[in-house]
Formats: structure tokens, C-alpha cells, sequence
């Protein structure tokens, strides 16, 4: 492959090293064309993967601001040209469901990636702004906004004749599949070019003493369509797919098992033998938004000592969400749509909520103390990841998304946080001054509950999970003990099918249903500063991270295939003590 990332066998750089292991009896064509293929079975899988990126984003902003009377105007806007670059190859994999099926060579699923040269996509959005902070009395200021976006759709080599283009089908129907033609390549989905998001805001003071203070706002805020969901619509050509994946009952049609090199099937897919799989962007997508609100109270107790508690929340309108299209039926094997094979979706079907409480207490330096005390209450939830569509997929029904509503990647229920600085009292004069005056001991304690698991049962379809059928003990309490997180005999897999190699229904388990294991950390430091001379200074610092050197479990094997299925199985590290001296002139 010519690319600008200049790759070649003897380039020195980490990489999969299975990639680099090819067909030893014939010369692929092609990089990536004949890479021995990677196996995926019985609680175990591999493969390699080279995936280049890189491009420059050019912007320009400029804001100014006015004064006038009560009013503080402020406007401005912003001008964005962003790039996404990259070539990609991977070996195939393969994967069989059982130790019958891996002996007698008959895979579940084949996924045969062809990879994509080198290509360059490009788009275009700008922004403008308008704001009023509105002093309407001493007690009461307003804040009014709105803003303007355009997004361009981003379009790959979209001056070249030839590929690689985003090819992106004209729709996709339900429920049988069917794909219209492809969109030109210079238009693969609809410009976004009218976004309006206004915004309020207010902060009041109801004793005018700034003892209490009363603040609250809406805003909403509109994103552009992530690249990545883009680049994985790019291909060489309309007859030259990024990826296929090919069910059992198409394996075993069109003889091919491993070892399966990726440019053999690609050859079946460009004379019409396999059937083609293409990315489908919706052609109507729309830019994702959010809507925020917060309602927050302020008051000072003391003169060192003030209170802050507030409800926020965000409602992601319009996310991106991320499905597989076309999978086999269950029980069968069979495609709704013979003719096409099964690959990614994406639409505006994501629906994201986070509403928290937020309370911190904090304590200004006197009497040699600084405290500060943060605790959050939050719950973050979504039909999928959360996120904004790219990545794992946790859909277990193409047509069910309201059963799939769980806990988003990243969601915390409790978090605390404290930190403090206590500087040890100095003694009245003498020698013990200069020896034990200037000593500061600080700290940061952080306790929160675990997230949310990604449990799974890998089999013909994906984002499956397996069955919870004592819900009243899923974790061991007993886990620090014998390192098994999940009480293995609280969950069963779902009942594969020996046709298709996939599960007969979805499981029980809930999207994110599971927590996994909590976390609580102290971190602390002792140091002085000595002045030497007026000009010279020496600092003197002992740090100690994870200070009581607790155990904090930060994985858990979540495949009901393994053999380790439960077992936790990693940790945040043990203490670490360092020193540090520091001389200032």
C-alpha cells in the first residue's frame, strides 16, 4: 500500500504482531490480502489490525465584546475546515461457537476486512454567537444567548475520479433491508446547514450581600456528526466493500473456512459469488444536541466557610446510535435480505439522560486548614453506549431499543472527593522554628461506587448477553477474598441455536444491570519550603499515592464463555513513594 503514513514491513512501531504473519505459499497481491487469519473461540480470540490516522484541522475564532449601560454585549463566531485521514487493514477472524465446531473446521461467523487505502475527508462548519449579560438591578442579572451552526457533510477525495468515496447507499427500509443506490460522492448524506441554540441564564442575590445566591440556566448546544462514524463508510470502490461478514450457513455455502485470506473472498464478492455489505449512514441524519439545565444555590455560613448545592441534568436529542443491519434470523440463519450482507447503521435513534445533585462544601485557609468537599449523586442512562456512535455495540434487538435502556458507559452513581492542606503549627521562636515551622500536610481522598459492566455472550449476532437468573446475589461478597467478582452460578447463557450459531432470544441480563467494583483512594504529600536568602529557596516534598496502598479491582472478565468468566482482573496499582527536592533562585 502507497500511503502517506509511509508504512513497510521494516518500519519500527508497535503493531499486532500476528499481522505480520502471512500466507506462506502465496504472495499477497495486496497489503493485507493474505494475513493468517485470527480465531475467536471458547472464551478466547485474537487479531491484528494496522489502522492509520491522521490530517490537519484548520480553524479561526474571534470574539469582542461591548459594554453599554446595563447591557455586556459579547458576540463572535468561528470557522472550522476539519480532516479525518487514514488507511486500514485487518486479518480476518473467525469464530466458532463450540469445541465440535472448531474441530470439524465450520465457523460461525467469518469477517473478512479488505481495508480501505489511503484518502482524505474533509468538512466544514461555522459557527456564530450573540450574548447579553443584562444587569437588571443589583440583586437579579440575566444572561441571554443564542448561536448559529452549520455542519457540512464530510466527503472523502471528493475531487478525485477514483476512490477511495464515501459510499453511502440512499436509505435502508425495514424490515426486509433493502438499500437504494448509492449517493454521489460528493453529497453522501445531507448537509446539517440550520442550527439554532439559545440559551438563558440567571444569578440572583436576595439579601443584596452576596451571603446567598440563587443562580440557574438553560442551554442548548449543537455538535457536528463524528468523523469516524464517516471514515467507516469510506471504500476503495462500489464493488470493493471495507468489510463483509459471512454467516455459518454462507461459510459452509461457499467453502470457505480456515484458513480464509481476506483478497480469496474479496474476489466472490466482486464476481457476485458473496453477497456485499455496506455501511448505511442515514441520509437524513441530523447534528446531535443537548439540552442542559441547572439550578444551583450558593450561601456563606461563615466567612471561611460556604455551601454549594445544585441540580444539573442533559438530555442528548438526536445522538447518533449504532446497529448492526441485516443479521441472520435467529433460528434459521437465514438474512432478511439475501442479497446484502450485515453491517453498521447509523441514525439519530440515541437517546441520552444525566441528572445529578451536587453538593460541595468548602472551607477557605484559616487557622493553618483548607478543606474542600465535593459529593455528586448521578445517573446517566441510554438505549446504547451514551456516546456519540462509534465503538462497541450493545443492542441486542435491531427493533427493540426501549428494552435496551440502561446505564451509559461512564455512568457513577456516588463519587466523593475531599482535599485539604493542613500546615503544622509553628513553634515560638529558637532553633524549632527553622526546623518544624513551614511543614504543610495535603491530601485527596476519592471514594465512589464501580461502573456499570458490559456483560456478553459472543456468538453469530453482537451486543448479546447472557441470562441473570438469581438477581439476588450477582456479585460475590466475599470477592477480595477469592478474586471472583460475579457469582458465576447467578447467570446462564441463552440457548445457541445449531443452525445459525446464535442465541434463540436476548438475554435477561439489562444493558449496564450489573456494577462492577467500587473505588476509594488516599493520596498525600508532606513538604516545607526553607528560604535560604532572600533570593534562594529549597522545597522539599514526600508524596505518597494510594498512601494506604488499598487494593482497587479495575476489570472484570464479562465473557459467560470464559473459563474466568467473573474473575477480576486487574488493579489501579499499588503505593507509590516519591521524593522530590527543588532549590529556586
Amino acid at each position: 500500500m502507497e500511503s502517506r503514513f509511509g508504512y513497510n514491513k521494516n518500519d519500527r512501531f508497535r503493531n499486532d504482531g500476528i499481522f505480520d504473519l502471512a500466507d506462506p505459499n502465496k504472495k499477497e497481491t495486496k497489503l493485507g490480502g493474505r494475513r493468517i487469519p485470527a480465531i475467536n473461540a471458547l472464551g478466547f480470540s485474537q487479531g491484528g489490525e494496522l489502522n492509520f490516522i491522521g490530517a490537519p484541522n484548520r480553524s479561526f475564532e474571534q470574539k469582542a465584546a461591548v459594554t453599554a449601560g446595563r447591557h455586556s454585549l459579547k458576540f463572535g463566531g468561528i470557522y472550522f475546515a476539519r480532516e479525518i485521514g487514514s488507511a486500514n487493514i485487518e486479518n480476518p477472524v473467525l469464530r466458532y461457537q463450540n469445541e465440535a465446531d472448531l474441530l470439524a473446521n465450520i465457523p460461525t461467523t467469518i469477517q473478512m476486512t479488505f481495508g480501505r487505502d489511503d484518502f482524505d475527508g474533509k468538512a466544514k462548519e461555522f459557527g456564530l454567537f450573540l450574548q447579553d449579560d443584562w444587569r437588571l438591578s443589583p440583586k437579579l442579572t440575566l444572561n441571554l444567548g443564542l448561536r448559529y451552526d452549520y455542519f457540512s457533510n464530510l466527503t472523502a477525495n471528493k475531487d478525485r475520479e477514483r476512490g477511495p468515496h464515501v459510499y453511502n447507499p440512499n436509505g435502508l427500509s425495514f424490515p426486509d433491508f433493502s438499500v437504494g443506490a448509492f449517493r454521489p460522492a460528493n453529497n453522501p448524506y445531507d448537509k446539517d446547514a440550520f442550527n439554532m441554540g439559545p440559551r438563558f441564564g440567571f444569578a440572583y442575590n436576595p439579601d443584596g450581600k452576596g451571603k446567598t445566591v440563587i443562580r440557574g440556566g438553560f442551554a442548548t448546544l449543537f455538535t457536528y456528526l463524528n468523523g469516524e462514524i464517516v471514515k467507516n463508510a469510506v471504500q476503495n470502490s462500489p464493488k470493493e466493500p471495507f468489510r463483509v461478514q459471512l454467516t455459518r450457513l454462507e461459510g459452509q455455502r461457499l467453502n470457505v473456512r480456515y484458513p480464509a485470506y481476506n483478497e480469496d473472498v474479496l474476489a466472490l464478492v466482486a464476481q457476485g459469488t458473496a453477497a456485499p455489505a455496506f455501511q448505511v449512514i442515514d441520509p437524513k441524519i441530523r447534528s446531535p444536541y443537548s439540552m442542559n439545565f441547572s439550578f444551583t444555590m450558593e450561601r456563606a455560613l461563615t466567612n471561611t466557610l460556604a455551601l454549594e448545592t445544585a441540580v444539573v441534568g442533559t438530555r442528548g436529542v438526536k445522538f447518533v446510535n449504532l446497529r448492526r443491519y441485516n443479521l441472520p434470523d435467529r433460528v434459521t440463519g437465514i438474512r432478511p435480505n439475501p442479497a446484502i450482507g450485515a453491517e453498521r447503521f447509523h441514525d439519530n435513534s440515541e437517546s441520552t439522560r444525566y441528572y445529578a445533585w451536587q453538593t460541595s462544601l468548602r472551607k477557605r485557609m484559616s487557622r493553618g486548614l483548607l478543606v474542600n468537599l465535593h459529593y455528586t449523586w448521578g445517573k446517566a442512562l441510554a438505549y446504547n453506549r451514551g456516546d456519540l456512535g462509534f465503538g462497541n455495540l450493545y443492542i441486542q434487538d435491531f427493533f427493540n431499543l426501549k428494552d435496551n435502556l440502561g446505564r451509559a458507559e461512564g455512568d457513577i452513581n456516588h463519587r466523593l472527593v475531599s482535599d485539604f492542606i493542613y500546615e503544622l503549627p509553628k513553634p515560638a521562636a529558637g532553633f524549632m522554628r527553622h526546623v518544624a515551622g513551614g511543614w504543610q500536610v495535603a491530601g485527596i481522598l476519592t471514594v465512589q461506587t464501580g461502573l456499570p459492566l458490559a456483560l456478553s455472550q459472543p456468538n453469530a449476532l453482537d451486543g448479546q448477553r447472557p441470562d441473570l437468573v438469581d438477581p439476588s446475589s450477582p456479585v460475590n461478597a466475599g470477592y477480595r477474598t477469592n478474586l471472583a467478582y460475579l457469582n458465576r452460578p447467578a447467570f446462564a447463557p441463552v440457548p445457541v441455536s445449531r443452525v445459525s450459531g446464535a442465541t434463540l432470544r436476548p438475554g435477561t441480563v439489562g444493558n449496564g444491570a450489573i456494577e462492577g467494583p467500587g473505588f476509594w483512594n488516599l493520596d498525600l504529600s508532606l513538604g516545607r519550603s526553607h528560604v535560604i536568602r532572600e533570593k534562594y529557596r529549597l522545597q522539599f516534598r514526600a508524596e505518597m499515592l494510594n498512601s494506604l496502598n488499598h487494593t482497587n479491582f479495575t476489570g472484570v472478565d464479562t465473557n459467560i464463555e470464559s473459563a474466568r468468566f467473573g474473575v477480576l482482573t486487574g488493579t489501579a496499582g499499588a503505593r507509590i513513594a516519591q521524593l522530590n527536592l527543588r532549590m529556586s533562585f
